[in-house]
């Protein structure tokens, strides 16, 4: 992988592609909410959207909303499928769990709670979900907008509840590699 830099912002004239680009991996992925085109906007424009460039195109981006004065919200995450594994996501977290004390993320894929919890997330509770952000947010993710995806609902026991402390997981961020989503490779039979 040739560098990459992460940064807040790209010139605007590429705003409208690099919004658009997000709006459809968001609508097409479903580990994470999806959003609407003005929620999204109003993120990229108050700078809570971090990139990831490669040769001044998008590669990565991670999605944080703030959730009052303490805590933001891990609202979507993407590295491109080739270059998976290539430290991109690290760099992107590193910089997002930075930006406020508690960063709290609602998800029902399991290989993402995964990955969270190597980077430090623990399980949260509502109640402690609730005394971090107000029930604005657990009424928002639970809503039936948001947790239906195409033709299917997401049950509502499935969904995890994560938070990262940054006063006690931010001491430390890894720096080996995470866990892998890809499987493993059987070996030969013979």
């Amino acid at each position: 992988m040739d560098r990459f830099e992460v940064t807040s912002r790209v010139p605007h004239a590429q705003r409208g592609a690099v919004l658009d680009l997000v709006h459809d991996i968001l609508v097409r992925e479903h580990a994470l909410s999806p959003r609407t085109w003005k929620e999204l906007t109003e993120a990229y424009d108050a700078g809570n959207v971090c990139l990831a460039l490669s040769h001044d195109e998008v590669v990565g981006w991670v999605l944080c909303l703030p959730r009052g004065r303490r805590a933001q919200e891990l609202a979507g995450a993407y590295v491109a499928p080739e270059l998976r594994g290539s430290r991109i996501t690290s760099a992107l977290l590193r910089e997002a769990l930075g930006r406020r004390l508690f960063t709290v993320c609602v998800t029902s894929d399991p290989k993402l709670t995964k990955y969270l919890r190597w980077w430090g997330f623990q399980t949260c509770s509502p109640r402690r979900l609730v005394k971090i952000t107000g029930w604005s947010m657990l009424r928002d993710r639970i809503s039936p907008s948001r947790l239906r995806f195409g033709r299917s609902y997401v049950r509502v026991a499935a969904l995890q509840l994560l938070v990262f402390d940054r006063a006690v997981s931010g001491r430390w961020l890894p720096t080996a590699k995470p866990p892998s989503s890809r499987p493993r490779q059987k070996g030969r039979q013979g």
